[in-house]
C-alpha cells in the first residue's frame, strides 16, 4: 500500500561502501529468525508508521488503521515477523 521495497534500512548499503573505500572488506552473514507481536491497535499503528518512514516514505495512518481494524481481536493485534536477518563484520586495522 506505501509501495515499499523490502531490504535492509537505507544506510546498510552505504556503510558497507565507507569500509570499502576505507581498504576494510566487510563481510555479511545471514541467518533466519522469527518473532511474535501483541500490541494494541495504537500500539501497532505506531509500528507500521515508524517502519514505513524508516523506508524513507510518508505513511498514510487512516489506512493503517483501517487494515489494522481488519484484524485486530479483542483490541489486539498479534502477527509473527519472519526475516532475514544479517550481521556486517571487518577487521580493525
Amino acid at each position: 500500500m506505501h509501495d515499499i521495497r523490502q531490504g535492509p534500512p537505507p544506510g546498510v548499503e552505504a556503510a558497507g561502501k565507507i569500509l570499502a573505500d576505507w581498504g576494510r572488506t566487510p563481510s555479511v552473514d545471514y541467518f533466519e529468525t522469527s518473532w511474535t507481536w501483541t500490541g494494541t491497535v495504537s500500539d501497532a499503528l505506531e509500528n507500521m508508521t515508524c517502519f514505513v518512514e524508516m523506508q524513507g516514505e510518508e505513511a498514510d495512518r487512516s489506512l493503517i488503521r483501517q487494515i489494522l481494524d481488519r484484524h485486530e481481536q479483542d483490541g489486539m493485534i498479534h502477527h509473527t515477523t519472519e526475516v532475514e536477518e544479517g550481521v556486517m563484520v571487518w577487521q580493525v586495522a
